[in-house]
Order: structure tokens, then sequence, then C-alpha cells
């Protein structure tokens, strides 16, 4: 079994991360090679890199049976998490580009045996990150992953690339610290009142539980802070309806259901509905726009 190494320069500044070699790896001795290495040198090269210009590595360095993650030795787990992080501390990226879940984790600073320790990565694609180890983190599609799917998820890998470009040469500056507040006392309906008084634009969405039963509705008047309002007590229920019904334009995600929701099981009427980021998903990039084939 090889265990198969970085390619490039770790203090080049910028790393990018995958979970383990493929057989061409194996083969080769070198990460991403063959199919999925074209691919990542292609939306590297989109992105203005050159493959030279970052360093390429896994957090395995040796193939699982069968290409499962599952199947790895514990003992090669560790020895790949250890050995990231002695690399990392020599070395300090600036930026760790994590494709897919393993990848992430391990870039952020937790187990990446931990499914449920981050989103998955189709979540938690195109963010941005502070790892307690250290570096700017951003998440996207493994390469070999978008090359076995029907969905054609190469546009986002090469749109979270260019994002990740962007901020390396902007000096990765601060992540905005942003806030949420979740209104349990009726004294804080003053500062909900404050935020959306004199807002632009408002964003709504809702959660109703498996009873079908409004549970909350979260309000956003900024990017940096978000409000969510429980349907528990009546001041609650009283909130939501003022925020809804105010003439303050509203962008939803997935509105069509909320507004009908809300409407049915609520009589809550949205009033200036003006933008839902679903519909526009559809009709912009509709073959991005579902879920993976049936496979019954």
């Amino acid at each position: 079994m090889r265990w198969v190494g970085g390619d490039g320069d770790p203090a080049c500044g910028v790393w990018v991360l995958g979970r383990d070699p493929g057989e061409v790896e194996e083969r080769v001795g070198k990460p991403f090679q063959g199919p999925a290495g074209d691919l990542l040198n292609k939306v590297l090269a989109a992105a203005g890199w050159h493959r030279s210009q970052v360093y390429v590595d896994n957090v395995v360095g040796v193939r699982p049976p069968n290409n499962k993650w599952e199947a790895h030795a514990e003992a090669d787990i560790e020895r790949g998490i250890a050995a990231y992080r002695e690399r990392l501390e020599l070395h300090r990226p600036r930026l760790v580009i994590a494709l897919g879940n393993e990848a992430l984790r391990t870039a952020c600073g937790v187990d990446p045996r931990d499914g449920k320790a981050l989103p998955g990565i189709q979540d938690a694609r195109g963010y941005l990150w502070d790892s307690p180890l250290g570096g700017r983190v951003i998440g996207a599609s493994h390469p070999a992953g978008i090359l076995r799917e029907w969905v054609p998820w190469r546009a986002l890998l090469e749109l979270d690339l260019k994002k990740a470009a962007k901020e390396f040469r902007a000096g990765c500056p601060p992540l905005p610290n942003r806030a949420v507040t979740v209104l349990t006392e009726p004294h804080e309906v003053a500062a909900f009142r404050g935020a959306i008084k004199d807002a632009p634009l408002l964003s709504l969405d809702i959660e109703n539980t498996a009873e079908r039963t409004l549970s909350c509705l979260g309000v956003a008047a900024s990017t940096d802070h978000a409000f969510v309002i429980p349907a528990t007590h009546d001041w609650q229920l009283a909130l939501i309806r003022e925020g809804c019904e105010s003439k303050v334009p509203k962008v939803f995600q997935n509105g069509m259901y909320d507004r009908y929701f809300l409407r049915a099981r609520c009589g809550i009427e949205v009033r200036n509905h003006t933008f839902d980021t679903i519909l526009a998903w559809h009709c912009l990039q509709p073959e991005l726009a579902g879920k993976a084939l049936d496979k019954r």
C-alpha cells in the first residue's frame, strides 16, 4: 500500500485539500491525477491559478479498499490528521480550499469521521470559515464526485474557486461578525421593531413542524443581524404577523410555500413579496435546481 504525499510547495499560501488518492493517484504517486486532476487543473486556471501556484494534498495518503472512506484503517486516518496538522502548524497557509466532506471537516479542525460535525458539502460549499487550527477555509465539491454525478456541479466548483481566489487576493480580511437574536421575552420586541422599521428589504423564512404547525419565523433586516421569532406565545404570533404584513419589501426562500402556509395555517397575509431565491435559482440554473436521480 503506497502513501501518496502532497504535490507542490506547502509554503505557497494556498492549499487544496482532498480526501484520499484514487487508482491513478496511487499509481503516479501524486494527488489529483487523471480525470479528477484534469478537472481540478481547469477550474484552478479559470480562477487564475496554475497548478504549480498551489499546494495539493489529501487528508489520508492511502487509497481505501473500493474507494470507500469508511474502509480506511483507523491508524491511517489518525496518521493523516496528525500529518495535516503538523504541516499546517509549520507552513501556516492563508487559505485552504477543502474539497468534499472529509476535507472540510479536517480543515475546520473537527474529526473527519464525524458526519454531524458540519453540514454536508452541498450545503457548506461556498462559505468562508475561520478554522481554529488557523487560516481561512472555503468548502467546495470534490472533482471526482462531480465527474460521477449527473448534476453539473462543475459550474459551482468553478464559482467557488473564483471566490477563493478573490478572497486570497484580498488578503483574507476578517470575516464579518453576525448575530442571531431569538425573541423569547417581550422586552426584546423593541429591538426587532427598530431593526425592521427603516430596512430597505426583509429576508424571511419559516419553519414548520411535522404536524404542519408554524414553528418559527426568521427575519433579517441586514446581512449581520437576524431575528428568530418562535411561534409559541400570543405576543410572538402577533409579532410574526406584524413582520409579514409590514409594507417593507420582502425576499423569501421558497416563498410560494411559505406564503401559502402562513395564509392557510395562520391567517397571515404576506405583503410586498418582491423576490424568491428558489424561483430565481430554478430560472437561472435549472440544471442545478433538483435532487439526484432516483436510483431505484
